[in-house]
């Protein structure tokens, strides 16, 4: 907790910058980086930062920025980012109990949604409304171009704060990508760990062969 730094963490890169100085203390090279969610969006920013660390990216959900715009669609008004991170600030026990369900899905299967429910009230409080006003505000729309690492853009059509076009959007901006639609009943937030896996090996294989306009 004490390494925590309100100035540092105010923008994405600040979480980027701690990736690059793990990666760097484990001598990674060549990398494999799977992120989901606002993580995918700081691994391409880490990706930027240090192009040596990794080669290929697994990107589960990502979204460049939530707040609709002239022209773009994030999925959220201003208004109602306001609004949630309102209920957060005088709330953070029941924005973690409202939120988390409707985040991880799966609807029958309510222990899903108490495990992340329990992970969000176990956060420090403050740290978690800094974390999600630095979230839903960012805007990382123009880092997606120039980045170098082959990219595999997962998205679940189930999760809610991801819309299928930002992620072909997000695949577009980038040059050697492609974009997996899952077909499954859970959001990103539940995706299989073996199907990730498995995914992890063809991105290193398939993505190679495949140009910007490829899979979708």
């Amino acid at each position: 907790m004490s390494a925590f730094s309100p100035a540092r963490y105010n923008h994405l890169p600040g979480y980027a910058d701690d990736i690059v100085e793990l990666g760097q203390a484990l001598y990674i090279n060549g990398g494999v980086f799977v992120g989901h969610s606002v993580s995918a969006m700081v691994g391409i920013l880490a990706a930027k930062k240090a192009r040596e660390l990794f080669e290929n990216l697994v990107l589960i959900g990502p979204s460049p920025r939530y707040i609709d715009d002239d022209g773009y669609i994030g999925g959220f008004s201003a208004d109602q980012i306001e609004e949630l991170l309102d209920f957060l600030d005088s709330n953070h026990m029941g924005w973690s109990a409202a939120m988390a369900p409707a985040i991880m899905g799966n609807p029958d299967r309510p222990e899903l949604g108490e495990e992340l429910t329990n992970s969000f009230c176990r956060t420090d409080p403050e740290i978690a409304k800094h974390f999600v006003r630095t979230t839903f505000i960012s805007d990382n729309r123009e880092d997606l171009a120039g980045l170098e690492a082959r990219a595999l853009v997962l998205q679940c059509r189930r999760t809610p704060s991801v819309l299928m076009s930002e992620s072909a959007r997000v695949k577009y901006r980038m040059g050697s990508s492609c974009v997996a639609a899952i077909h499954e009943k859970s959001s990103a937030a539940n995706v299989p760990f073996r199907l990730v896996s498995m995914l992890i090996k063809c991105v290193i294989v398939l993505i190679p062969s495949v140009s910007p306009s490829g899979l979708a």
